[in-house]
This record gives structure tokens, C-alpha cells and sequence, in this order.
């Protein structure tokens, strides 16, 4: 599987949730696009659950990867979001 750039990555979850990338590294419960990016740099960048907490502000890898699951879990039930996720990654990989 091809890596992509997380930063590639951060930006084009910004652009198609609609949110500036600084929204993103806000914790809080409910913050899709964060999770969304969690979950992508996770799947298809190639880092580790240390590196990614880390990029977050550092956020604890259990933490990352709880968060990477329970947001898979919601991309199975909502095809909207699953929708999102896929284009946010086409135009990353772009």
C-alpha cells in the first residue's frame, strides 16, 4: 500500500470537513474530523500510534489507537462519512 504524506493528509480532511487545521488538533469528544484524520494517518501513513499522538499535541498512543477504532466503527454505519473520509484521502493522495 502506497503512504501518503500526514500532512497531505491533515490538510485535505481540513478542506472536505470544512474545518481549519488547527481544529483539528482540538480534543474533545465529537470532533470527526479530527477522528478522521487520526484514523487516515494511522491506516495510510505509515506512523506509529507514538508518532501520531505526538502530531496531535501529545496525545497518548492508547489514545490514538482507541480513537482510530471506534472511528472505523462509525465509517461501517454512516456512508456519509464514509463518503468524506474517501474523498479526503483521493485529494491527499492527488
Amino acid at each position: 500500500m502506497e503512504r501518503v504524506n500526514p500532512e497531505r493528509l491533515i490538510r485535505a480532511v481540513a478542506v472536505v470537513f470544512g474545518v481549519d487545521e488547527a481544529s483539528l488538533m482540538k480534543r474533545g469528544w465529537g470532533n470527526r474530523p479530527r477522528g478522521a484524520a487520526i484514523y487516515l494517518i494511522k491506516k495510510y501513513a505509515g506512523l506509529d500510534n507514538r508518532a501520531i499522538g505526538a502530531m496531535f499535541g501529545g496525545v497518548n498512543p492508547s489514545t490514538v489507537s482507541k480513537a482510530s477504532v471506534r472511528f472505523a466503527a462509525e465509517l461501517a454505519r454512516d456512508r456519509r462519512l464514509s463518503r468524506l473520509v474517501k474523498h479526503a484521502l483521493s485529494n491527499a493522495r492527488a
